[in-house]
């Protein structure tokens, strides 16, 4: 009987794909020994609540340019959730295709057990995320906490990677940076060449603000009652949004953002408004969507097939169809003609293959 091929997870948004991401990829290789790495990856938003810096397609071929084996899509309705519901869903679509293990980044590079928060925050008004983040000032490991929890659900087994940068850190001086200070160099015009394998001034990117005149359009039109059927909408927050929709949008979500809802949350939010994501549409996982793949991937979907687990490469069959080409229309509206003809196309009949 043939031996079958051995599969670690990553879950990954790239925005953009930098050296430090590359690190993650070798390194993940050398310490699981894998026969395939499989990445779960955010569309065209992601998790903060803002639209990604480059294409799912672009990011997507360079994932498999930097050593990914196969790419598997987090539905968006999935991204644009809090950090629980994100890491539960990347991880049960990993678990879906059978990994043996999860790899993430860790700030500490120790293997987050639970939770540590501090509960007199809590009882102040302050959101978890806050009372999380004010225990523990490497706030960006209570992902890990999530995906080690996931892992124990699914039977994975977790490791971890330490950061070879700060999450946070605006720095671009040496050839590791964040991927917000590649973003925000990126915006400013100064050269990030030596921090990432590709070339973002040939690349069409993304931003935030580019989506202000629709979210003041949405708040100005939409009633109270009808933002408050929004999947992430709570305590009356779409009021809020409404009494500040003539403020320029970063300023609106300065204003929306306290010690309950943090910025991230009031993005992700008004992201879930723009694409009209209500409660009503969130369904369970009945199959996972390939968005590229080398030849070891190819491979291993051939073992999937034969296992007879459910995967998707064509967009027709495709359980969230509908919610991903909203998704895609709403992404490009900022862009010209040829930019929404071109994802929009690429939406429903891509599949990226290396050999």
């Amino acid at each position: 009987m043939k031996n079958k091929l051995t599969a670690t997870g990553i879950i990954v948004e790239y925005n953009p794909l930098h050296n430090g991401h590359c690190y993650h990829i070798k390194k993940t290789r050398e310490i699981t020994r894998c026969d395939v790495l499989i990445a779960v990856m955010s569309p065209n938003f992601v998790q903060r609540g803002e639209p990604a810096y480059l294409d799912k397609w672009v990011r997507t071929e360079a994932a498999l340019e930097s050593g990914v084996d196969l790419v598997l899509e987090l539905p968006t309705i999935y991204t644009l959730q809090s950090a629980d519901v994100f890491a539960f869903k990347a991880v049960e679509i990993l678990n879906h295709v059978g990994i043996q293990s999860l790899v993430f980044g860790s700030e500490s590079n120790v293997l987050p057990v639970k939770p540590q928060f501090d509960k007199g925050l809590l009882k102040q008004g302050h959101s978890f995320a806050h009372a999380s983040n004010t225990s523990n000032h490497q706030s960006n490991d209570i992902l890990g906490v999530y995906y080690v929890q996931a892992c124990q659900t699914y039977g994975i087994t977790p490791l971890t990677i330490l950061r070879t940068n700060n999450y946070h850190d605006q720095s671009i001086s040496t050839s590791i940076a964040s991927a917000s200070a590649i973003r925000k160099a990126h915006q400013e015009g100064i050269s990030v060449s030596h921090t990432t394998p590709l070339d973002l001034n040939t690349l069409t990117s993304y931003q935030l603000k580019e989506y202000e005149p629709f979210i003041h359009y949405l708040l100005s039109v939409q009633p109270s009652k009808t933002l408050s059927q929004n999947s992430l909408v709570s305590e009356g927050i779409q009021n809020l949004f409404i009494k500040h929709r003539h403020l320029p949008l970063d300023a609106l979500i300065e204003t929306c953002t306290s010690k309950r809802y943090t910025r991230s949350r009031v993005q992700r939010t008004l992201m879930n408004l723009l694409l009209n994501f209500t409660k009503d549409l969130e369904q369970p996982l009945e199959h996972v969507r390939v968005l590229g793949m080398n030849t070891k991937g190819k491979a291993y979907l051939r073992q999937l097939s034969d296992d007879e687990i459910p995967y998707t490469t064509q967009f027709k069959h495709y359980q969230f169809k509908e919610l991903e080409l909203r998704a895609t229309e709403v992404y490009t509206l900022p862009k010209d003609e040829t930019i929404k003809k071109r994802l929009l196309k690429q939406e429903v009949s891509e599949l990226i293959i290396k050999t």
